[in-house]
């Protein structure tokens, strides 16, 4: 009877351990899914925290008709309002290469070159270094011919492209015609034949 109960208590034995094997995998699996969630909550707030740091640069104050946390203002409005009565919807702008550029957003007109770390991802980045020669050569040159074979047919002059192309200055009166004007924005029809 001994000898029989030794193989029924073997059998036993193996059962709770089996039990016991698949209740620690049920626990293990749960830990790691959650843990895989928590880290993926972190790793995507990072980003927020990046672009909450980027939009408030430029202090917590609030101000009525200005750009706040890097949305858009009264100028930018009046700006594309009149981009879109004054230009055809395929006409292409030279304009500074901010994320939240607002030419291509509230008056629905194409860029050139917009935010890179976006565009990066076209052609391997061929297309954008393509792009910053030529602006850099119609910036050190005031040559446009480059720019309106790509259609390029206005140039958005403002502090964020000065900033990008500080002696891009010297080149306004060279590179083709202001046609409207408002505050530090100047918006220019370039020379193209």
């Amino acid at each position: 009877a001994a000898e029989e109960l030794n193989p029924k208590s073997e059998t036993l034995n193996k059962l709770q351990n089996s039990n016991f094997q698949i209740k620690m995998s049920k626990k293990l699996s749960l830990v790691l899914s959650r843990s895989a969630l928590v880290i993926f909550v972190i790793s995507s707030s990072f980003s927020g925290v990046i672009d909450t740091v980027y939009r408030l640069q430029s202090g917590l104050s609030i101000e009525k008709n200005q750009r706040n946390f890097g949305y858009y203002g009264e100028e930018e409005i009046k700006i594309s309002d009149w981009i879109k009565e004054n230009t055809k919807p395929n006409d292409i702008f030279l304009t500074s290469t901010s994320p939240t550029q607002f030419v291509p957003m509230l008056s629905g007109r194409p860029i050139y070159l917009g935010f890179t770390g976006w565009l990066w991802t076209q052609d391997g980045g061929s297309v954008v270094q393509d792009r910053k020669s030529k602006i850099n050569e119609f910036v050190f040159s005031g040559n446009t011919e480059k720019l309106c074979l790509d259609g390029v047919r206005y140039w958005l002059q403002e502090p964020g492209f000065s900033k990008e192309y500080p002696s891009s200055e010297n080149q306004i009166g060279g590179a083709g015609e202001i046609i409207f004007e408002l505050g530090q924005r100047r918006i220019i029809k370039l020379n193209c034949n």
